[in-house]
């Protein structure tokens, strides 16, 4: 078995992030099976952002960190 992301870090649209929620066992014959791979709607896209497991892409910059000081995932409200 291998821990595998169930959003992964390198696609098109999201980057999947090193949290508990983001990560499933499986066999390295399913996860070399699997890819980069990421068979879901666009609504179902938002829900992974929206519950901490992904940012989209276009949030992470060319060094491949995310500016966590401006993102604020949908459903959470401004410091005052």
């Amino acid at each position: 078995m291998v821990v595998d992301h169930v959003v992964p870090f390198i696609h098109p649209k999201l980057s999947g992030l090193h949290v508990l929620g983001n990560l499933q066992y499986l066999t390295r014959r399913d996860n070399n099976r699997k890819g980069n791979r990421l068979d879901c709607t666009d609504a179902e896209m938002e829900e992974h952002v929206r519950y901490g497991i992904a940012v989209w892409t276009k949030d992470v910059g060319e060094d491949g960190k995310v500016d966590w000081l401006w993102y604020q995932p949908a459903g959470s409200s401004e410091a005052t």
